[in-house]
């Protein structure tokens, strides 16, 4: 299954116990699926950042479409207010975690300036900028609350299937309750599936879109991964201990084997052609990506069997350790072997490629690749990957985008250095204030992209933006 997520939306709150078992309010629901508790809430503070900050970023253009076709479409006043707002926004990291709450807008942004989480004069900025438009996203979320209502309900009924995961993975995790609160984002068009983004630490998820069987496979992936995050120092140590994968891939694993692998016959079907894709286009254990959707595959039995025996994660974790040895040394005939291709050389291939390194965005690069007719490549950033794009794949106009994160440690190697735009000090100093780096330039006659963050939550936001936006016949490009 692919994962998708939304623009900015890893967001920061308490876990708050709440009792409630009905529907307190249109805008406000509780799912006791002991022992879990789901809150799921359309929140009028949520909404309207939601809306202000897409438009602003020109994230989705069904917002803006919306707004250009009332009273004469969007004035000079209202894009240089859209501006104030992003400039804001960027100048924070892009993190106002403080919108998802169930308050209302105005006690929001008394209660972040109250926190310290930003000043006055921010505050001001934004009440600026959302009184401006106040009217016309009171219009919008009157339009878009049967939907955001329907998807609430679609989720009441899947208190069944998330009580039975809660007590599967409550005894494996040896946690006796988690709390989850969901923010369901308003939707002015779908693209046909749900999209979806977990704070795992803070148990927060938030939603938007589409079709509710994707729906329920995006959710419960995230609750999986809310249950694993408490034991992360555990899953950390045994990835350490293999020292050729990390606790995400393990955590992600586990999580796929369970969402879709375990979730009938179609999820396990939906899981084995997601995992055979990757491996199909090149993929091998070195992308994070096919290695948590490869790995979840060969663990689903082995998760099956340990949750119908009431096994703990302790006691799973050995096992576990086994079978990514076991893919370690089968990976050359089911991941990327570049021996595949050396009959092939797709340096003299009409069809150019991107050349992807980092650990993060398969789906957004897959996106790219089928948007323009590429071949796609993605690597870490090791410098044997390096040399094997660059020995044996890459070709001038070829496109390479370089993601990076300051909570990776993997960089480009020394001896690609010349690929970044601009010296890695200069980029860490920025990344370091918060800031994230996006830059376009050509090197060793092919486009480079380089796109850098805090985080590598806030890199894949960044760059599903840029690959919204790219157009490569623009300069500097090409």
């Amino acid at each position: 299954m692919k994962r998708i997520t939304l623009y900015c939306l890893i967001i920061f709150t308490a876990l708050l116990p709440l009792g409630s078992q009905a529907q307190s309010q249109w805008n406000q629901w509780t799912i006791d699926a002991e022992p879990l508790q789901v809150n799921v809430y359309i929140s009028d503070a949520a909404s309207r950042f939601i809306i202000i900050d897409q438009m602003s970023q020109s994230s989705d253009s069904s917002y803006i479409d919306y707004f250009e076709e009332l009273d004469g479409g969007l004035s000079k006043e209202d894009k240089d207010l859209l501006a104030r707002h992003a400039a804001l926004s960027k100048g924070k990291g892009g993190r106002l975690h403080f919108f998802y709450t169930p308050l209302d807008m105005k006690s929001a942004l008394d209660k972040a300036v109250k926190d310290g989480v930003i000043t006055e004069e921010e505050a001001q900025t934004e009440r600026a900028v959302f009184n401006h438009f106040k009217a016309r996203i009171d219009k919008l979320m009157t339009e878009l609350k049967p939907s955001m209502v329907e998807m609430a309900e679609n989720l009441l009924v899947k208190k069944p299937n998330l009580t039975d995961l809660a007590g599967k993975f409550s005894h494996f995790t040896g946690t006796e309750k988690q709390t989850v609160d969901i923010y369901l984002v308003p939707v002015k068009t779908t693209k046909g599936s749900y999209w979806s983004n977990t704070d795992f630490g803070n148990g927060v998820i938030a939603i938007w879109g589409g079709d509710i069987n994707d729906l329920y496979y995006s959710l419960a992936w995230d609750i999986c991964g809310v249950y694993l995050a408490t034991k992360s120092k555990e899953l950390g140590e045994t990835a350490h201990s293999l020292r050729s994968t990390s606790s995400w891939t393990f955590q992600a694993g586990i999580s796929y084997a369970y969402s879709p692998g375990m979730l009938g016959d179609a999820g396990l079907k939906r899981l084995t052609e997601t995992a055979s894709h990757n491996i199909r286009n090149g993929m091998n254990l070195n992308d994070s990506y096919t290695a948590a959707t490869v790995y979840g595959l060969a663990l689903q039995p082995l998760l099956k069997q340990a949750l119908e025996e009431n096994q703990t994660l302790e006691q799973f974790l050995p096992k576990a350790a086994d079978v990514w040895r076991a893919l370690q040394s089968l990976s050359t005939s089911m991941g990327y072997d570049p021996n595949l291709y050396k009959e092939y050389d797709f340096r003299k291939d009409s069809t150019h490629s991107f050349l992807v390194f980092g650990n993060i965005g398969w789906d957004t690069a897959n996106a790219l690749a089928k948007k323009y007719g590429y071949h796609l490549f993605g690597r870490y950033h090791s410098l044997s990957s390096y040399q094997e794009i660059f020995g044996k794949i890459s070709k001038p106009d070829d496109t390479v985008i370089l993601l990076l994160s300051l909570d990776d440690t993997q960089r480009v190697p020394a001896d690609y250095s010349d690929l970044l735009p601009i010296p890695w000090q200069q980029i860490e100093s920025q990344l370091k204030q918060g800031k994230s780096v996006v830059l376009r330039g050509r090197e060793r006659d092919m486009n480079v992209i380089l796109i850098a963050a805090p985080t590598r939550v806030e890199l894949r936001s960044q760059f599903e933006k840029a690959a919204d936006n790219l157009d490569l016949a623009k300069s500097p490009l090409k």
